[in-house]
C-alpha cells in the first residue's frame, strides 16, 4: 500500500478501496501501528518485494479489481 500511495500518488481512500481495507487501516499500516512484524518479515524477501511491486503497478493501472 505504501508503494501505491508514494510511487503511484494514489490517495489513501483509493488505495483502501483497491485493497479492500478501511482508510483507517491504511493509516495504521503506514504509521507502523499495525502489521509491523509481518511487514518486517516480508521486507526480507527480495522475491516477495518484487511481486508486491508488480501487484502495486497492476492495481495502480486499474488492471485488477
Amino acid at each position: 500500500m505504501k508503494e501505491l500511495i508514494e510511487k503511484y500518488n494514489m490517495r489513501k481512500i483509493d488505495a483502501s478501496t483497491k485493497m479492500e481495507l478501511t482508510p483507517a487501516a491504511i493509516t495504521q499500516y503506514l504509521k507502523g501501528e499495525r502489521g509491523t512484524v509481518l511487514l518486517d518479515e516480508i521486507g526480507k524477501s527480495e522475491e516477495v518485494m518484487e511481486r508486491i511491486s508488480k501487484l502495486a503497478g497492476t492495481l495502480a493501472k486499474g488492471d485488477a479489481p
